[in-house]
């Protein structure tokens, strides 16, 4: 299967844990802990490389507005394909064989403290750091310096004569960092309530791995 996943078995998650009471009465805890976590691949990759490469003996043409409304337009949304033209450039997309599996770096420290009437407050700090993360790159991407519409690949330098070879991959990398502060009152009395204010910042590089096609 020239799109399946490659495999990626050597993946080892280990997670640790621990709390203390500095004080000794039973109502503060210090707590911290650290895991390693991997993700699942998006697994409609496969599916979507395989339909745009043709092997499902589907042909797709892309236009842009207005000539897309010759399309829309036509009887059961289909282009003839007469109307199309005669030749044109095909998209193709691969999965890397080398693209490994995401994992993450978690890593939390916080304090709880227990007041009176059933009530608690709490606060903790959350730090992720994001690895091979996937995205998609664009091997023959429109170059402004090659001309109007033109790309590396176009045939005699014309444009339009190729399209976008594009491939999946974990290049992507991400990185948050999130502070919580928390007052929670248990069940009693027949209620209970949870006020919580979370001040965070994420960042990535791969946020979409359809269409942030990268050069």
């Amino acid at each position: 299967d020239a799109y399946g996943f490659p495999s990626d078995g050597n993946n080892i998650a280990p997670r640790v844990a621990a709390s203390w009471d500095p004080v000794g009465d039973q109502r503060t805890t210090v707590h911290g802990a650290y895991g390693l976590f991997y993700d699942n691949h998006i697994t409609g990759m496969a599916g979507i490389a395989r339909g745009i490469n043709g092997e499902d003996k589907v042909q797709t043409l892309f236009l842009t507005f207005p000539n897309s409304l010759a399309g829309w337009n036509a009887p059961g949304h289909r282009l003839p394909r007469q109307a199309a033209p005669a030749v044109f450039p095909s998209v193709e997309i691969s999965i890397d064989p080398g693209m490994e599996t995401p994992y993450a770096h978690h890593t939390s420290i916080g304090v709880d403290r227990e007041l009176p009437n059933q009530m608690a407050i709490s606060a903790n700090f959350v730090h992720v750091r994001g690895f091979n993360q996937v995205g998609t790159i664009d091997y023959n991407p429109l170059v402004r310096a090659l001309g109007a519409g033109r790309r590396p690949e176009d045939v005699n330098g014309i444009p339009g004569t190729s399209a976008s070879i594009l491939q999946y991959t974990s290049f992507g990398e991400t990185w948050y960092k999130g502070f919580t502060l928390a007052l929670t009152r248990r069940f009693a009395d027949r209620h209970q309530f949870l006020v919580s204010y979370t001040l965070s910042k994420a960042e990535d590089n791969a946020t979409d791995y359809q269409s942030a096609f990268i050069p």
